[in-house]
């Protein structure tokens, strides 16, 4: 016996349509909220990371022998 799932969007209706407005087009860019959120980390915590972490990451996340 096998059983079929099927998930909608959970704002679509059986006939294909959608409840509500249509979604906003007003985004903004990963770029610019990605340095909104940078520029809430204070200084001193940006001071306080290794500066070789992007050429080490392994070894900073998993504990891998350095490069």
């Amino acid at each position: 016996m096998s059983t079929t799932h099927t998930m909608e969007h959970p704002q679509s209706h059986k006939n294909g349509s959608r409840r509500g407005k249509a979604p906003s087009r007003t985004h903004k860019p990963i770029e610019q909220v990605l340095q909104e959120l940078a520029n809430q980390v204070p200084q001193a915590e940006w001071d306080r990371l290794p500066r070789d972490l992007s050429d080490q990451l392994d070894h900073y996340l998993y504990g891998w022998p350095k490069q």
